[in-house]
């Protein structure tokens, strides 16, 4: 919770398209043979007690963390010199 409100607060967001991408791309469980099924969706939903809204509140923070991760070891690699 506290690196999703570092993000939101720093103007790192995931999109709508994104989560939606996520969801149906990007999540097997959603899929067979390759296509998302929405009864898959629903089903997990209900097994879960979950609403989609939360579910996709969950996913847009997994995609805001992952991305935080992927710019704070982008940022602390050392450079190709230091590296010489």
């Amino acid at each position: 919770e506290v690196v999703h409100q570092a993000a939101t607060k720093e103007g790192i967001l995931a999109t709508d398209s994104e989560v939606r991408d996520f969801i149906v791309k990007d999540i097997p469980a959603f899929q067979q043979n390759g296509m998302f099924q929405r009864d898959f969706y629903l089903r997990y939903l209900e097994s879960t007690r979950s609403t989609p809204g939360d579910f996709e509140n969950k996913v847009r923070k997994d995609i805001l963390n992952l991305r935080l991760r992927r710019l704070f070891e982008a940022s602390t690699r050392p450079l190709q010199l230091e590296e010489k």
